[in-house]
């Protein structure tokens, strides 16, 4: 180490010498932009959903989830466990089939289809669930005496009615635990009900149940009962009624009968019903024979011509008459062309034609004889008739009165008849126990409680503590407002982010700055003074060695523009990582140009112990006009291009100090003589340090620790800073874990 007060007494000035380009993995750009100013009235946007923050999340606050996790589940466990032993809950159930209204052996109703209203079966179970079938279970148990469901506490047994309008006092307790303990509920797609209940006692539970069930068939069986009585009661009464007017209507019915002569033939007509219907048929038929013979006598009566008529011409007896005078005709033509008419076989053959001749005419007389007589008989006929079936229609009004008379009687003989059944079918349901609730699934006493079951308590301990645990985790991390990633920084400010990560060394320590910077994943040495240069000159490649490299590159990255030369270095609290970022972009900017590293944190002067130089001297002495300006710098042996301008002694008002006007021509000095200067400053809200030299400084380097520092600091902070007009020039996010997925290209 070199510790003479000459260390730059040959630097001036010196030109661009060209720009080093270096890959910067650790940068996150800000929309093209080099550098943002923020003003007060800037915003933080929500950024879209990206499922890749609740992974961060969980690695940021997976410690105090797991807490929460495995409280939950001792608290659980313990809960189980304890109930277990002091609490165990014995569930009898008892299952109860109900089926339709009119499904009993012997039933007054009928169901259409054997459907069941879902209606019916709810009220079944309010029903079951009811106040009195609680109370009758009570008194029927004595449970009101039972310390089980009353406790130990004594009370009166006088006061209650035996109608369950007034309890007394241990039955009111009992009636409470009974609407607590038990529960109904119907079997989905059947018609079953199921009945629980809850006790400590394994006999006590089943005995309550089944009595429970019990009473409710009895209170069904009973109410259909009185139902089916009072119904046949009142059949009774009105089944006189209806018998007394059946004897009325029978006797109008018999005495009408007698006075118009009607007597019924069957069930559907009488006598004068039946004559008219054969008067009208034998009338039909007259008509027709008389309207068949009409024509035939008229033609007749007209022409006089018989052989016309189909009767005499279809006629089987005339047609062979007929063919034996042409057969006898023929025989005597013949006779006489041989014989002459003279011979005795012309006059044999001649009386035969004659007599055939008269036959034939007999035939034909009898014929049309007949025909006129049958149609004069038709014609009378049809007249008998219609005299007789007008007399006999002429009885229709009576047959009208005489058909409501035996209407009435028919009614009021099937409605007694009906009455008369129904009493009969109420006498034998009444009679008859079946009822259309049954009990096919009683309860029995269990073997082990049914509550609390350690398996399932132990699964949903886990899945509760498992939620809880990730709710727990969601919960402090939406309530934890310390920045974790780039993106909130980038949302927050506009500005461009470098991440430097963690590394976990041996003896590292936010007291110890250095510690951070070394050879990657090995342990610093005591002397940690060289960790920064050996980091830089011996070509490391760790993560924290390219993080600063990144730095590096964003300040020469501006002399395209405009050259920074003066850095500050702030940061909104400490312990945030600002004097590990100073020192360590001081070494790198000392690779390519000459370098000087202010410690203007007065209060707390680090720099110079970090590089295990003992410093006599520092800024305060200039400030307050003890020294020459360059009198106090320091070089490093290691790196000449790298001078230190430690902070001295302490004084009382380091405030005042970094306002004067010396500490502007200080760093005036520096500017015109080094190429880069670093400027480490107090913390920037506590202190107006760094508010101050802002000013001095050509871009201000703003460090932020993940998981410490709060998006409130970094606002107030930016806020601080803008009214410098000194740029931002990068936002550094210290102890970044690498171990996130988003840092997996160096593992």
């Amino acid at each position: 180490m070199r510790d003479d007060n000459t260390v730059f007494k040959d630097m001036v000035p010196k030109e661009d010498d060209g720009i080093v380009t270096l890959e910067a993995p650790y940068l996150v750009p800000s929309r093209g932009r080099t550098h943002t100013r923020w003003s007060p009235d800037r915003k933080e946007h929500n950024a879209n959903f990206d499922p890749k923050e609740l992974l961060r999340v969980l690695q940021a606050h997976w410690r105090f989830g797991a807490f929460c996790a495995a409280i939950i589940l001792a608290v659980v466990l313990a809960g189980t466990a304890i109930a277990y032993k002091r609490f165990p809950t014995y569930e009898a159930d008892v299952r109860v089939q109900v089926d339709p209204p009119g499904s009993e052996t012997f039933s007054m109703n009928e169901v259409a289809n054997g459907s069941l209203d879902a209606d019916y079966v709810d009220t079944q179970a309010q029903v079951l669930k009811s106040d009195e079938l609680a109370i009758a279970t009570i008194r029927a148990l004595h449970l009101e005496r039972n310390p089980e469901i009353v406790g130990d506490k004594p009370c009166s047994d006088t006061g209650g009615s035996p109608d369950g309008f007034q309890l007394t006092e241990c039955e009111n307790l009992a009636l409470r635990h009974l609407r607590d303990a038990v529960s109904v509920s119907p079997i989905k797609n059947t018609r079953v009900l199921e009945l629980k209940f809850s006790s400590r006692d394994p006999r006590l539970a089943p005995t309550v149940a089944n009595k429970l069930a019990s009473l409710f068939e009895e209170k069904n069986y009973r109410t259909r009962y009185e139902a089916v009585m009072k119904s046949s009661q009142w059949l009774e009464r009105q089944l006189e009624d209806v018998h007394q007017k059946m004897i009325q209507s029978d006797e109008s019915l018999a005495a009408y009968e007698r006075a118009h002569g009607i007597v019924d033939v069957d069930d559907k007509q009488s006598t004068v019903t039946q004559n008219i219907s054969e008067l009208n048929h034998e009338l039909t038929q007259a008509q027709a024979d008389r309207i068949q013979m009409e024509p035939y006598v008229t033609s007749l009566r007209a022409s006089g011509d018989a052989d016309a008529l189909p009767q005499i011409r279809d006629n089987a007896m005339i047609q062979a008459l007929i063919q034996r005078l042409i057969e006898v005709q023929s025989q005597l033509s013949e006779q006489r062309t041989v014989y002459g008419v003279r011979s005795p076989n012309v006059k044999k053959l001649e009386n035969q034609a004659s007599a055939l001749q008269q036959e034939i005419n007999g035939q034909k007389k009898e014929i049309v004889r007949e025909l006129r007589n049958n149609y004069s008989a038709a014609v009378s006929r049809e007249k008998l008739i219609s005299d007789q079936l007008s007399e006999v229609t002429g009885k229709m009004p009576a047959m009208a009165v005489y058909n409501n008379l035996k209407r009435d009687a028919q009614v009021n003989s099937d409605l007694y008849n009906t009455l008369y059944a129904r009493i009969k079918e109420a006498g034998i349901a009444a009679a008859s126990k079946s009822s259309n609730v049954r009990i096919f699934d009683p309860a029995r006493v269990l073997d082990r409680p049914t509550w609390p079951r350690p398996m399932p308590s132990l699964i949903i301990g886990f899945i509760l503590s498992l939620f809880g645990g990730l709710a727990a985790a969601f919960v402090k991390g939406s309530f934890d407002t310390t920045l974790r990633n780039p993106d909130e920084i980038t949302s927050l400010t506009g500005s461009a982010v470098s991440l430097v990560p963690q590394l976990e060394y041996a003896g590292a320590s936010r007291r110890n700055p250095l510690a951070w910077i070394g050879l990657a994943r090995k342990a610093l040495p005591a002397d940690t003074g060289l960790s920064a240069i050996k980091m830089f000159s011996q070509d490391n490649c760790s993560p924290v060695a390219e993080s600063i490299r990144s730095l590096q590159t964003t300040i020469m990255l501006h002399r395209r523009n405009k050259p920074l030369r003066v850095i500050l270095i702030a940061s909104p609290f400490a312990g945030e990582g600002k004097t590990t970022i100073a020192v360590n972009l001081a070494v790198a900017l000392a690779s390519s140009g000459r370098t000087c590293l202010i410690d203007a944190d007065l209060r707390k002067s680090r720099i110079a112990s970090s590089f295990n130089l003992k410093a006599t001297t520092g800024l305060t002495d200039i400030l307050r006009l003890r020294v020459p300006s360059t009198s106090p710098l320091m070089g490093v042996e290691e790196l000449p291009s790298l001078a230190i301008l430690p902070g001295g002694p302490p004084v009382s008002n380091p405030g005042s100090l970094i306002l004067s006007k010396q500490m502007r021509d200080v760093v005036k000095g520096l500017r015109s003589s080094c190429d880069y200067v670093v400027i480490d400053t107090p913390p920037l809200i506590p202190f107006a340090d760094a508010r101050a030299l802002a000013p001095l400084a050509d871009a201000v380097i703003l460090v932020s620790r993940s998981g410490s520092t709060t998006r409130e600091a970094v606002r107030r902070s930016i806020e601080v800073l803008s009214g410098s007009g000194t740029p931002i020039v990068s936002i550094v996010l210290n102890g970044v874990n690498i171990d996130l997925p988003d840092y997996q290209y160096y593992h």
